[in-house]
C-alpha cells in the first residue's frame, strides 16, 4: 500500500516533531511574577458617582442610585448635619 520512501519520511518526520515537542518541553521555564501588595486605603463612607445626559456623540451616564443603603458608616466619618 505504501511504498518504502513513504513509509520513511513519515518515520522521519514522526521523530522530528517528536524531538521538538521533547526539546520545547525540557527548555520551558514556568511563568513568574513579583508579588505586589495593593490597597485602597481605609474606607471614608463616601461614594464617588457620574452622570450625564444622552447628548450627540456621547451616550447617558446614570448615576447608580438604585442600590440600598443600609445606613452602616466607619466610626471615624462625622454624622453629616440635618
Amino acid at each position: 500500500m505504501f511504498g518504502k520512501s513513504m513509509t520513511m519520511n513519515f518515520a522521519i518526520t514522526a521523530t522530528l516533531s517528536l524531538a521538538a515537542a521533547a526539546l520545547s518541553l525540557a527548555t520551558a521555564t514556568p511563568a513568574t511574577a513579583a508579588p505586589f501588595f495593593f490597597s485602597t486605603g481605609d474606607p471614608d463612607g463616601k461614594i464617588a458617582t457620574a452622570s450625564r445626559p444622552d447628548s450627540v456623540g456621547l451616550f447617558e451616564i446614570e448615576s447608580a442610585d438604585d442600590f440600598v443603603l443600609t445606613g452602616r458608616r466607619p466610626s471615624t466619618v462625622p454624622r453629616s448635619p440635618g
